[in-house]
């Protein structure tokens, strides 16, 4: 047992030293605990000691915490080099590389704090908002904005969406009968959702509700649901109710009132039906009869023993179960196509007049910077000159969180790291330039803000190719061994009683 525990703290150490070596790009899945900050602290002083200057690295994370955190532990450790001693920053070094280093390396550390304090602005440790914020402020001709822009401060930011809100409740309440009074009371009635959650994910995917709308909005996923004609949900189930047989029906009812609880209850919601004048919650409540819990076609509804004629009519390889089942399968797809309709009209109502009432303050919000930054950086005419000009030009990024970058600040990254991947396609380096990037899709928490941790992965797959070349730091330093056993052993035991039943 102690042998097995041992081997596997080797093999997380090796990982995590594997994951530090500045000499590759790496993209590295983290669970919790196992590291992660440490890594990245380790790698920072990796670059520094094999001579990079500290304004040369760039290090972004997703809140102010996360990158407060990291500065402090790298400047922490670099403090204890300078001041500790040859026997302490010996095996330090030895602990960082695996191996034992030169002499000349020893104090080589010892001036990397002085050299870190020294940097003008200090270590790049920062937000991917504070890093876009910072560029525009420098480059702000080039990015179509006037000098000296203001950002909302997050009580700004928190007032100007209240005030959005209002005017679009003010708005339906003035006109009941606009698209988007309707869209909001689908929403708010029928669909489960919450709409401050869809205020939310239309201010984080502002690039997303605009390429929704210019390819046509809902159209595409119409033909897909088989919905194109001009029909409506309400529309369908008349034509149902009108296609059923109830006079055929009725006789059936009441032979089932003349059996067990089961089929009485049958019965009875039969013949109610029957008597219905409201066509659509007569259909709807006989359609729900062929349903399991599950929204499932029933593979019977009455008992063989019971009445064998019944049984057949009523079975779901029966016409009628598979024409009611039908109904209920069409009424979702346009359940979907007006959950989707209603999603995109609150989106864009509410984006127009976020926007205008933003433009009124004169002031940006982080979304703003973000798109800007991005659009700035693809545009060729101005974004090798801004690369440049970023303290003669970034040499290593090292990404935090990877896991909840949204695809535009991907974008971002990627147009950084462009001329990485193209330098090593002949630029010869004494120490290549790389990225780096952390993350474990398992805690991505911010898909309200347009997190998807989905990229990250596929980011893995296109960079590393193989999974022998993949990094996963696995084991956890922030637990007890006990404890991840037991954890451990109930996910084991849910896995092998899900596969029984």
């Amino acid at each position: 047992m102690v042998d097995k525990i041992s081997s596997d703290y080797i093999e997380a150490l090796n990982a995590q030293r594997n994951a530090a070596d500045p000499s590759h790009m790496r993209f590295v899945t983290a669970n919790a605990g196992s590291g992660k900050t440490r890594v990245l602290v380790a790698r920072v002083s990796r670059i520094l000691l094999q001579g990079t200057l500290p304004n040369k690295i760039l290090c972004l994370t997703y809140t102010k915490a996360a990158a407060s955190e990291m500065q402090s532990r790298l400047f922490r450790t670099l403090g204890d080099w300078s001041v500790c001693s040859e026997e302490k920053l010996e095996k330090e070094l030895v602990s960082l590389f695996g191996v034992h280093q030169p002499v000349k390396d020893l104090s080589k550390a010892r001036r990397l704090f002085a050299a870190a304090l020294e940097t003008p602005d200090g270590l790049k440790v920062q937000t991917i908002h504070s890093f876009c914020e910072n560029l525009l402020l420098r480059f702000p001709i080039e990015a179509g904005i006037l000098p000296g822009f203001k950002t909302l401060s997050d009580k700004e930011k928190i007032e100007l969406e209240k005030l959005t809100q209002d005017e679009i409740y003010q708005f339906i309440k003035e006109d009941s009968n606009s698209d988007l009074c309707k869209a909001i009371q689908f929403l708010s009635s029928d669909s489960g959702y919450i709409l401050d959650d869809i205020f939310k994910w239309a201010l984080a995917n502002e690039d997303k509700v605009e390429k929704w709308n210019l390819v046509g909005g809902t159209s595409k996923l119409a033909s897909i649901l088989g919905v194109t004609d001009r029909s409506t949900k309400e529309e369908l189930l008349k034509e149902a109710y009108d296609l059923t047989d109830w006079n055929s029906l009725r006789p059936k009812a009441k032979l089932l009132l003349t059996g067990k609880t089961n089929h009485q209850n049958i019965g009875n919601v039969i013949l109610e039906c029957c008597d219905n004048s409201n066509k659509i919650e007569a259909i709807t409540s006989y359609v729900n009869l062929f349903l399991t819990k599950t929204s499932t076609l029933r593979n019977n509804l009455i008992a063989k023993n019971f009445n064998h004629e019944l049984n057949e009519f009523f079975s779901g390889k029966n016409e009628e179960a598979q024409r009611t089942f039908a109904v209920y399968q069409k009424s979702l797809a346009y359940d979907c196509l007006k959950l989707n309709d209603s999603i995109l009209t609150v989106s864009k109502v509410y984006l127009e007049k976020y926007k205008y009432n933003k433009l009124l303050s004169y002031k940006l919000d982080f979304q703003d910077q973000i798109s800007m930054v991005r659009d700035l950086l693809k545009n060729k005419h101005v974004s090798d000159w801004i690369k440049y000009k970023l303290d003669g030009g970034i040499e290593h990024i090292l990404l935090d969180e990877a896991q909840d970058t949204s695809e535009t600040q991907w974008e971002i990254i990627d147009s950084l790291n462009e001329s990485f991947i193209n330098e090593s396609y002949g630029q010869e380096r004494k120490f290549p330039r790389t990225l780096f990037a952390v993350g474990d899709e398992k805690q991505s928490i911010y898909s309200f803000q347009g997190a998807e941790p989905e990229i990250f992965l596929k980011k893995i797959n296109k960079f590393l190719g193989t999974n022998e070349d993949e990094i996963r730091m696995q084991m956890s330093f922030r637990s007890a061994p006990e404890i991840l056993k037991f954890v451990d052993q109930i996910f084991v035991d849910n896995c092998y009683l899900a596969k029984i039943f």
